[in-house]
């Protein structure tokens, strides 16, 4: 009778380990799949904020300006349309075709010195700009003649070089029947 009872203790005790050793099991897996989905929840969150600080760092400049009047803010998109459609390219783009886009912002005579010759410069390689910002004093009405500076980093994207520039350049805008346009600029490196 000792013997059988010894039996039945060892029988339950394995039964209640097996019983113990299941739940757990299934409590990991239920512990695993609450995290995963958590994480996963951690992840989109993620990726929406990161589609958030894109959009922010998209938007124009001139949007966390108040009360900016129409002429700066022709003068900011100038300026950035006019040095994104120069200094743009892609791999073998013709530098002439660039003046179908800026054709409508820069002068008549600016148009000439950078259109009006023999195309020499296609690349072998794309460029691109980033970190595009633009500065100009406080904006006065009335004024004739405006001058901004542009900062921005060109990329270089070659199979076997990629090089950043930190540029610098300084438009001249003028007036012209009540339209900015581009008269000149330098480039400093």
């Amino acid at each position: 009778m000792k013997n059988k009872n010894v039996i039945y203790f060892i029988i339950i005790t394995l039964a209640l380990a097996l019983i113990f050793y299941f739940v757990s099991e299934n409590q990991k897996k239920v512990i695993v799949k609450k995290y995963d989905k958590v994480i996963e929840q951690m992840n989109q969150e993620n990726k929406n904020l990161k589609q958030d600080i894109e959009k922010y760092k998209a938007r124009e400049d001139d949007m966390l300006v108040v009360n900016m009047s129409e002429d700066e803010q022709n003068i900011r998109k100038y300026s950035k349309m006019f040095v994104r459609s120069l200094y743009e390219m892609k791999k073998n783009e013709s530098f002439n075709s660039k003046e179908t886009l800026v054709r409508d912002y820069i002068t008549d005579d600016l148009n000439e010195k950078l259109f009006n010759h023999k195309d020499k410069y296609n690349l072998l390689s794309d460029m691109t700009v980033d970190n595009l910002h633009v500065y100009f004093d406080e904006y006065k009405k009335g004024k004739n003649k405006y001058y901004v500076l542009v900062r921005f980093d060109q990329k270089f994207n070659h199979k076997d070089l990629n090089d950043k520039k930190d540029i610098t350049t300084e438009l001249e805008f003028v007036r012209n029947n009540e339209q900015w346009l581009i008269s000149s600029f330098d480039v400093f490196e």
